[in-house]
């Protein structure tokens, strides 16, 4: 059985997620190809995590929904409600949120789960890549992942959650 390497080390001799990608000692060819494979491996989880995010929400079938809804949860606007700079506003009422047929009838609903799963999954694949603890493959990972979020979404706001901001 063949013992897994548990702290951080620098060297070229590593095994990057099969037996088939194993480097040999001093073979720096292969080693720097390696290191451009996860650079590129982080710089992809950074596109799907934009993709994920700037893909446009389910619209309701309803007429009276409002094309402005900020968000995945659709709301039904009634009199006196409106949706302005991604926060919506109501003077009366409360809104209905869009029923679980028309979500999953969408296919935005469904382009989003497949997305979710595969950015989920590439984080996995990500983790067990980082786990060889080679220096120069976790340092090639993190600078891919941080050349992805320049392209991707430095300057975006943030797209999870709440802000105070929207509520001002």
């Amino acid at each position: 059985m063949m013992m897994m390497q548990m702290t951080f080390y620098w060297g070229t001799k590593v095994t990057i997620l099969f037996d088939s990608w194993a480097v040999a000692e001093g073979d720096y060819g292969w080693y720097w190809g390696s290191l451009a494979i996860v650079f590129f491996f982080g710089f992809v989880q950074e596109l799907i995590a934009f993709l994920r995010l700037r893909l446009p929400p389910a619209k309701p079938k309803s007429s009276e929904a409002n094309k402005n809804s900020d968000g995945g949860i659709h709301l039904e606007m009634e009199e006196g409600k409106t949706c302005e700079d991604g926060g919506c506003h109501t003077s009366s009422g409360s809104p209905t949120l869009m029923t679980r047929r028309e979500r999953l009838s969408s296919w935005s609903t469904w382009v989003r789960i497949l997305l979710y799963v595969l950015h989920i999954s590439w984080s996995y694949v990500l983790m067990l890549v980082f786990m060889t603890y080679n220096g120069g493959v976790c340092i090639s990972m993190l600078l891919g992942l941080a050349a992805g979020y320049l392209v991707f979404r430095a300057g975006t706001p943030y797209e999870g959650g709440t802000s105070d901001a929207c509520c001002a």
